[in-house]
């Protein structure tokens, strides 16, 4: 007699670690990816408005004025190499900090230990 096809899916899962571990994430890092880009998105769209400077209204008129004075006025563009180099710098300082106490608590420290180093002891 033939297996169900619900038993073999299930026996398929169970012979392969993997293929269940990309299952339980998958539908998660989707949405986290699309809210992610749902924002990048919008984030974009909304730079070409302009606000009203006697109101203070956001006024959808597609133009590229916030563009262009991003790129050539000077107080923007220190703005944004001073954003640059903080992102550059939290990213370095996270490479020296981090991964070698990761690869500390992963490889070195007892059990025990290893709980002392999210919670407190």
């Amino acid at each position: 007699m033939p297996r169900p096809k619900a038993h073999r899916f299930s026996a398929l899962l169970h012979r392969s670690p993997n293929l269940r571990l990309a299952g339980l994430v998958t539908a998660p890092a989707g949405w986290l990816v699309l809210v992610y880009i749902a924002a990048l998105a919008a984030l974009l769209i909304t730079a070409f408005w302009t606000v009203d400077t006697f109101t203070g209204k956001v006024s959808t008129e597609w133009t590229t004025e916030n563009v262009v004075t991003v790129l050539t006025d000077p107080v923007y563009q220190r703005i944004t190499l001073r954003t640059l180099w903080i992102a550059i710098a939290v990213t370095l300082i996270d490479l020296v900090l981090a991964l070698p106490m990761a690869f500390f608590i992963a490889k070195v420290a007892s059990p025990a230990g290893k709980s002392c180093w999210w919670w407190p002891c």
